[in-house]
């Protein structure tokens, strides 16, 4: 219908289909129906740290950045919809619709991490552009650290992330790897000096059962 009825030019029609994308993302944004939302996101081509911003706790606190158009806080929505719903919006369950908002946008965030490695390397030889889209990477390579390290402790992927070709800035995401390494060796460890008891007690027990 919109394809017959717009009238404009090439470029107009496709500005607008963005734009309706747009506002229909966020409308189903709000309404926590977030995987419908970040594909409309995706086909409004949405700068990534425009999406980012709604998960504060995403957002590198070295590297601020402000959207071209804050629509609104998620949190009182998700409250919103709950009671809507008819249901206690008691924190927990605040909680659990915001993580499925962040599974979606994790899956978001790697989809537009192919895209924008993608664009770079078609941009390459424009220092402006190439800038750009290294500092949109940053910020989404930043977000998926803190989504496989804090939110999901997804250590399989996060590997993965950091074994590929990334753009996590060292001096922002330095501290948080070395707490995961830290408590990885320590974890390592335990489970080391576990195993050397059992074998000790395993190795006691034989040693009396062949005395006996």
């Amino acid at each position: 219908m919109f394809e017959r009825t717009f009238d404009g030019n090439k470029k107009d029609k496709e500005r607008k289909l963005r734009s309706m994308h747009e506002d229909a993302g966020f409308a189903c944004f709000y309404k926590t129906n977030f995987k419908e939302a970040f594909d409309h996101f995706s086909a409004a081509e949405l700068e990534p740290r425009d999406v980012i911003c709604y998960f504060p706790d995403l957002l590198s606190p070295k590297s601020p950045y402000k959207p071209k158009e804050y629509k609104g806080d998620l949190l009182p929505k998700i409250k919103e919809v709950l009671e809507s719903e008819g249901e206690d919006p008691k924190e927990h369950k605040i909680t659990i619709r915001l993580k499925a908002g962040k599974k979606s946008l994790l899956y978001y965030l790697e989809q537009q991490r192919q895209n924008q490695r993608a664009m770079l390397s078609q941009v390459a030889s424009s220092a402006s552009m190439s800038a750009k889209f290294m500092t949109q990477l940053q910020a989404i390579d930043y977000a998926l650290v803190i989504l496989h390290l804090k939110e999901f402790e997804n250590f399989s992927d996060l590997k993965t992330l950091l074994r590929d070709d990334n753009y996590c800035a060292l001096d922002e995401c330095s501290p948080l790897l070395q707490k995961v390494f830290i408590l990885q060796l320590v974890f390592e460890t335990y489970v080391s000096h576990v195993l050397i008891e059992r074998r000790l007690l395993s190795l006691s027990s034989l040693v009396k059962e062949t005395i006996q």
